[in-house]
């Protein structure tokens, strides 16, 4: 306890008893919708104010009202708004009736009409349950303040309505299409079924930029597999070796092909004249493909497979297949490894199908 000496004040006695700072005192509080001669007949109810000399100000006073979203945070605020909207909505006899609605115990809609009448929001009148004046205009500001909060907020996201897709066959404008990744390239055809659709907003020829409108649905991505090829670094020089990395990247002429390292990418070309070869950004550039739905093999040396395959998927998330390349004739026995294990699905099947944002 605080010792005083000297003569004590009224402010040294309220703070004593009522545990306030000095400069503060109390005021009566009313209720919503509350007459004079109501306030008169119950107890007072003390609300703090400030009080300095030419200050009055209730505390609290200053802290902004939350609106929209933000006033839903506070505990029991949406069992409160839909309590009201469904009195207000509904001849309601039972609690039951709005516990049913809300997916409530009666217990808890009970506890929720409480503490709505003690705020003088809601009152059980003539044998139904109905919100007060009071309640009504909170139900309509606060639905309306959150409309708008949303609305809002649904500005500032980033929707994609629009976007350009390759026509795989010719379109009139107009003409509902469906999206999907073909070769790893946003491709649009004529149909209506589809995970993505929309509609041509002008007319193209197959091979054509088209414009896509009123997008719906979102375009799946499947994760292609990655084929690596290692080629043990003794036999790199042996002809065999060439004939047998011919052979194998013949039968896969529709795969991305890259190779990692200079007597790899030199390997490479000479196995396959005239087509193109990734040389440089390959874990990535094969990391990309992979996940377009674009199969790709790899050649590298077996020096480098360790270092390759962390780089290439450090998620885990893709099919990557490790081949060793012995030449024909070789004693050791051809072995296959499938990385992540065990991977015993063909080449072309698909391990992941998760949505694209």
């Amino acid at each position: 306890m605080r010792v005083m000496s000297g003569r004590m004040g009224h402010e040294d006695l309220r703070s004593l008893v009522f545990g306030l700072p000095r400069g503060m005192r109390w005021r009566r509080g009313g209720r919503p919708n509350e007459t004079r001669s109501d306030r008169s007949r119950r107890p007072p109810t003390l609300v703090p104010v400030l009080a300095w000399p030419g200050v009055t100000q209730t505390i609290g006073a200053d802290i902004p009202r939350h609106r929209g979203l933000a006033a839903l945070r506070r505990g029991g605020a949406v069992s409160d708004l839909l309590f009201l909207y469904v009195c207000t909505t509904r001849e309601v006899a039972q609690l039951r009736e709005v516990s049913g609605a809300l997916g409530l115990t009666v217990q808890a809609a009970s506890h929720t009409f409480r503490g709505l009448a003690r705020r003088g929001l809601a009152q059980a009148s003539k044998g139904r349950y109905r919100p007060t004046v009071a309640g009504v205009d909170f139900l309509h500001t606060t639905l309306r303040d959150l409309d708008a909060d949303l609305a809002e907020r649904r500005e500032r996201l980033h929707i994609v309505r629009t976007t350009r897709a390759l026509a795989g066959a010719p379109l009139e404008r107009g003409t509902p299409v469906v999206l999907r990744l073909e070769g790893g390239l946003l491709t649009a055809r004529p149909g209506r079924d589809g995970p993505s659709r929309g509609f041509a907003r002008a007319s193209a020829r197959k091979g054509q930029l088209v414009e896509v409108e009123r997008l719906e649905g979102i375009v799946p991505l499947r994760p292609a597999p990655v084929q690596v090829l290692a080629i043990p670094e003794a036999e790199a020089e042996d002809p065999a070796t060439l004939r047998s990395l011919s052979r194998l990247l013949g039968r896969r002429r529709d795969a991305l092909l890259a190779a990692r390292g200079l007597e790899a990418f030199h390997l490479t070309t000479r196995s396959q004249p005239g087509r193109a070869v990734g040389r440089f950004g390959v874990a990535a550039a094969v990391r990309e493909a992979a996940q377009l739905g674009v199969p790709s093999t790899v050649v590298l040396l077996d020096r480098d497979a360790p270092e390759f395959l962390t780089e290439l998927d450090r998620s885990g998330s893709l099919r990557v297949d490790l081949v060793p390349l012995p030449h024909r004739g070789s004693r050791r026995p051809r072995s296959r490894r499938t990385l992540p294990e065990p991977a015993k699905r063909p080449l072309d099947t698909v391990d992941l199908d998760r949505p694209a944002c």
